[in-house]
């Protein structure tokens, strides 16, 4: 729906992001304002209009970038004015299989630039919930073969907390080497349920750093 509100001359690769990543949802409240601005192209032509767009939503399913897990039941707001798109999550959960999940907190994802050759998107979550949850998210992004730290999600216990930002290319094709992620993960009675460098942890607390910039 909201891909068919989003004119197709308007900011098309931040348009084909929403159609490609939000996979479902309620939207409300929505306005769009069209305006053509400038002088007619020399030799005739059509002027791309510009846009503004404004939309709250709720019960959408989401993924902020490619191969992430799904963000569900998310509420919030988005917004489309002049070379910038902004999307504000209020709530919602990551779903991560097997009945683990994260809870979202206040979040944000960004194209600052949206007529950019290719746009930047920059994504801020903050979630919270079991530290199995965690790691089961932790081990699917290229941070745990960085880190070299990939435990059993089954055999961890405690509760963890994140602040994370991402800043990738909005480009139908990206590697792993493209996306820059930075943040914190908090741990708390953190228990890994296996040794780490040959030494057995037990409900520790743990703040680790998350920092793992762009190889290109």
């Amino acid at each position: 729906a909201l891909k068919a509100l989003w004119p197709v001359t308007v900011a098309s690769d931040v348009r084909n992001w929403v159609g490609t990543h939000i996979h479902s949802g309620l939207i409300s409240n929505a306005t769009v304002d069209l305006a053509m601005r400038g002088d007619v192209p020399a030799g005739g032509g059509i002027i791309a209009p510009e846009a503004a767009l404004a939309f709250d939503f709720s019960e959408a399913a989401f993924t902020p970038f490619d191969d992430a897990p799904l963000i569900r039941d998310a509420v919030g707001r988005g917004k489309l004015s002049g070379n910038r798109f902004e999307i504000t999550v209020d709530s919602g959960w990551v779903d991560l299989g097997a009945g683990r999940r994260l809870d979202v907190g206040p979040s944000t994802f960004v194209v600052p630039v949206v007529d950019a050759k290719v746009p930047d998107g920059e994504v801020t979550l903050r979630l919270s919930g079991p530290a199995s949850a965690g790691i089961a998210l932790w081990n699917r992004l290229p941070l745990a073969e960085e880190a070299d730290f990939s435990p059993d999600p089954a055999k961890a216990a405690g509760e963890m907390t994140a602040d994370l930002s991402i800043r990738l290319p909005l480009a139908e094709e990206i590697a792993d080497t493209d996306v820059v992620y930075g943040g914190r993960i908090d741990l708390a009675g953190f228990t890994p349920g296996t040794p780490i460098n040959g030494r057995e942890i037990g409900r520790a607390h743990v703040r680790t750093p998350v920092t793992l910039e762009s190889r290109m």
